[in-house]
């Protein structure tokens, strides 16, 4: 076998190694692109909020909705007194919505707070789900700032 001859089947070995490769990149950005919002909120719900949970004072979890106890969604399940959420107007049984999400909105927001920023969040009592349910917006305070409702007392809400 000559040089040239093998030197072609490796050039042309690794052609088809960059092809099947291209394809499974492919692959693995439609499927990140078609599935990205649920990996994205499971990593939020159990691993990043129970982070934030007793610097805040609250528990989250899934929630059953009133009518359909077989469907849940994300809320507060518990508010601890005296806490930055609790102080906010946050009350049990609170859901955070938005538009794309209100568990991620929530989470942006706690973390805006704890680096020192004000910051907000919109929530339904999970009471009122079924009816015409009066959205509510949560103020939060920069952490460790001399306005925060933990220093001067009373909810934030508008």
């Amino acid at each position: 076998m000559s040089a040239d001859r093998v030197r072609d089947e490796i050039q042309a070995a690794w052609r088809r190694y960059f092809v099947i490769l291209s394809g499974l990149a492919m692959v693995v950005l439609v499927l990140t692109l078609v599935l990205w919002p649920w990996p994205y909120t499971l990593v939020v719900e159990y691993f990043e909020l129970p982070q934030l949970e007793r610097q805040f004072g609250f528990r989250g979890a899934r929630l059953p909705i009133p009518g359909d106890p077989s469907s849940k969604i994300y809320g507060i399940a518990e508010v601890v007194p005296g806490g930055v959420l609790a102080n906010s107007g946050v009350r049990s049984g609170d859901v955070p919505i938005a538009h794309h999400g209100g568990l991620w909105d929530f989470y942006g927001a706690l973390q805006e707070a704890q680096s020192g920023q004000p910051a907000a969040f919109t929530v339904i009592a999970l009471a009122e789900w079924r009816d015409t349910p009066l959205k509510r917006r949560i103020m939060l305070p920069a952490l460790g700032s001399a306005s925060s409702p933990e220093r001067a007392g009373g909810p934030t809400t508008r």
